[in-house]
């Protein structure tokens, strides 16, 4: 059979990488960024998700996703002192899924639905973290200005890359570049004053 899915990892590829500019706040992902544990959980959920395209059976697939949903979980019981809820981990993995931005996720999310013991589909804790996955794709594909509370205007100068929003890493990214301009251009003044 002949599937579009390549068409849709693409289209979804580009989606995610003009929507990296989403903070934690914007997804009310409940993490807590400044602790170096939580970080170090982050990168490693990341890493993850990034594998499961790197594995060819569908339960190896479903492997890298309970190994990653689990450090979310572990996350969120760091960064708030209790034992997470269903409705703190979506908003994470949809954070983890845009930070990462997995390639091909459209066709490994089709593999595992075509492949994958359908039991363990509908059952048990794999099958609950890919439907999540599949909930974290499919709010990603379709979010709007209104799903996350942000006035549609500066949603879409965000998202076609016209401005940063403040605070994001692209913004820090300016800054720094700012400051190393500020910095150079002070050192030159010193020599001249000497001079």
């Amino acid at each position: 059979t002949i599937t579009n899915d390549e068409d849709k990892d693409l289209e979804l590829q580009n989606r995610i990488r003009n929507l990296n500019w989403l903070s934690t706040s914007d997804l009310n992902c409940c993490i807590n960024e400044s602790s170096q544990d939580v970080r170090d959980l982050l990168y490693e959920a990341i890493n993850d998700i990034l594998e499961i395209d790197g594995k060819l059976a569908p339960q190896d697939k479903m492997e890298c996703l309970t190994k990653c949903s689990k450090k979310i979980f572990d996350m969120l019981k760091i960064s708030n002192e209790t034992p997470a809820s269903a409705d703190d981990f979506l908003p994470c993995l949809i954070y983890i899924c845009l930070k990462a931005n997995p390639p091909r996720i459209q066709s490994n999310i089709n593999f595992v639905t075509r492949f994958c013991n359908e039991n363990k589909l509908r059952m048990g804790e794999a099958g609950y973290f890919f439907a999540n996955l599949c909930c974290a794709m499919s709010f990603i594909e379709n979010m709007t200005a209104d799903s996350l509370n942000i006035d549609p205007k500066e949603f879409d100068s965000y998202i076609t890359g016209k401005s940063v929003p403040p605070g994001s890493w692209r913004t820090s990214l300016l800054m720094c570049d700012g400051l190393q301009v500020t910095s150079q251009n002070l050192k030159t003044l010193a020599e001249l004053r000497k001079r």
